[in-house]
């Protein structure tokens, strides 16, 4: 039975790795890239309303250069010969679909505030450099050894200013984050977010992110008033939940308490009850 079971794995394996490299080719030049049409398309589906510009061709890449309607600025989609590995050695080589609107849009933003924006690093003792590719959640890196208290307005200050130019509103879930300035990438100790201008230090981030999961499960506003570490087991109503566990009853959690929008006393636990689902109880 066992040995059947190794068969059908290694079964089920290869016809994935098969299915994974069907589409790669040998040599780069039996790719087949995107057309002017089809990256006009493409486009089309998933750019804001543009207005073509411009084709070219380059040595394994196509490219197709819009202006986005809205904001003014140059954006290119480009259809590229990309090489596919597996299993850590070099497999072939495919066509990869690059969408440059998301960068150019980053560059458009920070282009409008850019003046502004250097004037209050200068005032607040912070610095940062562009992203070289469009950025996810985080959208500016500041550097500073400054505490936060230091820079708190001046975090409300460049919050405010980028809001107001992202005509499109890309950024709501994103946030700035103040990294030490001799420190390492993603040791952030202060942040702003752009969804509702909060701001503070790091444990914070971590309560207002919560309350985010809290909002998301009750479908209501809910005020963060305090945070509270506990045994699990602690928790007040957890015992009783069916994955709960006693091998974790001592390991410590996070509890964040809060007020709904409707004056209900809650509490959120850092403990999943299933993928994406944490344990909210009334609190006192």
């Amino acid at each position: 039975m066992k040995r059947s079971m190794k068969l059908l794995v290694c079964l089920l394996m290869a016809v994935l790795c098969a299915g994974a490299l069907a589409g790669c080719r040998f040599s780069k030049s039996e790719v087949r890239l995107k057309g002017e049409s089809s990256l006009k398309k493409y486009a089309k589906e998933n750019c804001p309303d543009c207005t073509f510009m411009r084709f070219e061709k380059e040595e394994d890449k196509h490219i197709a250069y819009f202006v986005d309607d809205k904001c003014g600025f140059e954006f290119s989609v480009s259809s590229e010969v990309t090489t596919v590995h597996f299993d850590g050695a070099k497999a072939g080589y495919d066509e990869k679909t690059v969408n440059g609107w998301g960068l150019a849009y980053y560059n458009f933003v920070l282009d409008i505030v850019k003046d502004e924006t250097d004037r209050i690093c200068k005032e607040y003792d912070m610095s940062f450099e562009r992203e070289k590719y469009a950025p996810t959640l985080v959208l500016i890196r500041l550097k500073s050894d400054r505490p936060y208290e230091g820079l708190k307005e001046g975090l409300i200050q460049l919050g405010e200013l980028i809001r107001k130019a992202d005509v499109y509103e890309k950024y709501t879930d994103f946030d700035l984050r103040v990294e030490p300035a001799s420190g390492k990438s993603g040791t952030f100790f202060a942040f702003y977010r752009f969804k509702d201008g909060k701001t503070g230090e790091r444990e914070m981030w971590q309560a207002y992110r919560f309350m985010d999961f809290a909002e998301k499960q009750l479908g209501v506003k809910c005020s963060y008033e305090r945070t509270q570490e506990m045994a699990t087991k602690d928790i007040p109503g957890i015992t009783k939940l069916k994955n709960y566990s006693e091998k974790t009853g001592s390991i410590k959690k996070k509890v964040y308490y809060f007020t709904t929008e409707k004056g209900e006393k809650k509490f959120i636990a850092d403990y999943q009850e299933s993928l994406h689902t944490y344990y909210i109880g009334d609190g006192e």
